[in-house]
């Protein structure tokens, strides 16, 4: 008798303690959160970009092909040769009509065919629906390739339209709710970013009047990368909280397992949920902490010893949005690079030379998102000016995965060549 009282007592007891771990938890995320609405901001639907994505799984190119490509963004545009040129044109003539078809599945009025009725529809699509828009940065890269040898071939008209696909391919992905497809889309501003910064750099590119001035500062991305990026890890929360509650077991139960599982399950769900929502809130608050402040906190998951199971099972998948957000967090610093980089370029300055000290402007006296610094600034010898991410590509090696390192490299401006 007195061991069924001690045994009811440590039940409830355990009871109790998750009942107050996950309200805990929940009212911390709920603060975090905020009573955003998630997914109204998005500029295409899931259907527009899957019918581009289908459109670009047509690009008709070899494996052979495909490595040049990526080796002709690593090469400035003076060492390009003769074959390199040729075939950016060869792959971009081959694949017009899969380009033209892209932009049409993008603005194409497509159905959603989610059925809001069915509970399980969501989950179904997300499963279905990952990496599906990848097509789309195949898609990116012969687009930023011709449009780079448009540039070297003199070329601006068709540059400056090649640049306005990507930029409508990249706010397209950076304004969903999925994670890949943000980081899909943050791959494609990388691209149009570094195209744009080496217009911005060039030599034969002036910025003689304003029509130039805004041609280029047009084509710069809008997205709150970052802000989508939020919604995205809310929205993935809620899903896996849904699926967590949903889960059943298709095993056949004994009496003993279904008298177990009544008393343990509900402890167990709440505890690996209130784990799950203490992870996500970390991880909303880090992405307003500059990745470089602490590289080692933002991609080392915590080890955590076995009897933490749930801790465990609520952190899988961490690691993953911390590189995400790192990633996310860089192409933001791209972009204010760039941004710089045109003010620079286009502004007046007494005697047709750069400020010896740091001018008063946005985006060289607030921190980037990446380094948690300001942006490098240095007027070199020549009269060139240089403009960089504090640490940049060495920040990039901290990064898993981070792609081609040398995106994120500064960039050195042509000396001013007169009044604006």
């Amino acid at each position: 008798m007195v061991a069924v009282v001690v045994g009811t007592i440590a039940v409830a007891g355990l009871h109790l303690w998750s009942f107050i771990a996950l309200n805990t938890a929940e009212k911390a995320f709920e603060a975090s959160s905020g009573s955003q609405e998630i997914g109204s901001d998005s500029l295409y639907s899931p259907a527009q970009l899957q019918a581009a994505a289908r459109a670009a799984s047509e690009l008709d190119w070899s494996s052979e092909e495909l490595k040049s490509i990526a080796r002709l963004f690593i090469l400035p545009l003076d060492a390009w040769t003769d074959e390199d040129e040729a075939i950016a044109e060869l792959i971009a003539t081959r694949n017009r009509n899969v380009m033209e078809s892209v932009v049409l599945g993008l603005n194409s009025e497509q159905p959603d065919s989610v059925d809001s009725g069915d509970k399980t529809s969501e989950e179904r699509r997300h499963f279905s629906t990952v990496g599906a828009n990848l097509p789309l940065l195949d898609a990116a890269r012969p687009l930023g390739a011709e449009a780079r040898w448009a540039i070297r071939t003199g070329k601006p008209k068709q540059a400056t339209d090649l640049h306005a696909k990507l930029r409508q391919l990249a706010e397209g992905l950076e304004s969903q709710t999925m994670i890949t497809d943000i980081l899909i889309g943050s791959h494609v501003e990388r691209i149009l970013d570094r195209c744009l910064l080496e217009v911005v750099a060039s030599e034969a590119y002036q910025l003689a009047d304003n029509s130039q001035i805004v041609s280029v500062t047009d084509l710069i991305p809008t997205t709150d990368v970052l802000g989508s990026l939020r919604q995205a890890v809310i929205k993935d929360t809620a899903r896996r909280i849904t699926t967590l509650k949903n889960a059943e077991n298709d095993q056949k139960p004994s009496l003993l397992t279904t008298i177990i599982g009544t008393i343990v399950k509900p402890i167990a769900e709440r505890r690996i949920m209130a784990s799950i929502l203490a992870c996500e809130v970390d991880l909303i608050e880090r992405l307003e902490i500059p990745f470089g402040a602490d590289p080692a906190a933002a991609t080392s998951p915590p080890q955590r010893p076995r009897w933490q199971i749930f801790r465990m099972l609520g952190e899988m998948g961490r690691s993953n949005t911390l590189n995400a957000i790192g990633r996310c967090q860089a192409t933001t610093a791209l972009r204010q690079l760039l941004e710089a980089a045109i003010v620079m370029r286009s502004s007046s300055w007494p005697e047709n030379t750069y400020p010896e000290a740091r001018p008063d402007l946005p985006s060289l006296t607030t921190p980037d998102p990446f380094s948690g610094e300001l942006l490098e600034y240095r007027r070199l010898t020549d009269g060139r000016l240089h403009l960089g991410v504090a640490g940049g590509p060495k920040l990039l090696k901290a990064l898993r995965r981070p792609g081609p390192r040398h995106w994120l490299d500064p960039v050195v401006l042509e000396p001013p060549t007169g009044e604006r």
